[in-house]
């Protein structure tokens, strides 16, 4: 399907940029305690 691994095969594009990438940055202050730090660069 398409829509599998949207995100990261179109990153560049308008609504990840603005609308997924804003989501995943308040998860990441949110959670940040229970993200491994690897995944956070």
């Amino acid at each position: 399907d398409y829509h599998q691994d949207y995100y990261n095969h179109n990153q560049s594009k308008p609504y990840c940029s603005f609308v997924i990438q804003p989501k995943l940055n308040q998860f990441a202050i949110d959670f940040k305690e229970k993200i491994k730090p690897e995944l956070l660069e």
